[in-house]
């Protein structure tokens, strides 16, 4: 004869769910639009390189004194692969969050919701950032992009269904 727990209150009887149980759909969902995620930080690497050229201008015409003196050619040219460069890194950071944030969501950890939640905001507060500056049209886009799949992620994360389930995994 085989033990059944019983659980404490009645709401949780009809929805609970043992660890091992599989994912409910809100959090294969999640996970779905965490991948999304990756692989718009991956165009976006890809395009902070191939649109590298469109910095120049926008430093050349913003950026006309540096420490007081008439900016020079090379310091533009520092400037350029400091951009490009601090946004692939940014771009591959965020594709690695992406997919770990994936991994450990699916997973059951209630921390990696936390952290999700928190790494929206920052999106978020980044969005903001982009959309006040002199970003190309194909970067806003990106960047909204990927707050979308961020939203759609912290909504299926914070669902009933994906509070009982990170609650049963930590059983």
């Amino acid at each position: 004869m085989s033990f059944q727990p019983y659980p404490s209150s009645g709401d949780q009887a009809a929805t609970a769910q043992l660890a091992g149980e599989p994912a409910p759909p809100s959090i294969t969902n999640a996970v779905k639009l965490m991948y999304a995620g990756a692989v718009l930080s991956a165009i976006s690497i890809i395009a902070a390189a191939v649109t590298a050229n469109t910095i120049r201008p926008y430093i050349v015409k913003h950026i006309r004194t540096v420490g007081g003196k008439p900016i020079t050619a090379a310091q533009v040219t520092s400037l350029v692969h400091f951009e490009v460069g601090l946004s692939i890194a940014g771009g591959v950071v965020g594709l690695f969050l992406w997919l770990w944030m994936a991994r450990k969501n699916g997973q059951g950890r209630s921390w990696a919701r936390v952290l999700s939640s928190v790494l929206f905001v920052l999106c978020t507060l980044d969005l903001v950032n982009i959309f006040r500056g002199g970003a190309s049209g194909f970067s806003t886009a990106a960047a909204a992009l990927t707050w979308l799949a961020g939203l759609g992620t912290i909504i299926m994360l914070w669902l009933p269904a994906s509070s009982l389930y990170f609650t049963s995994q930590r059983r």
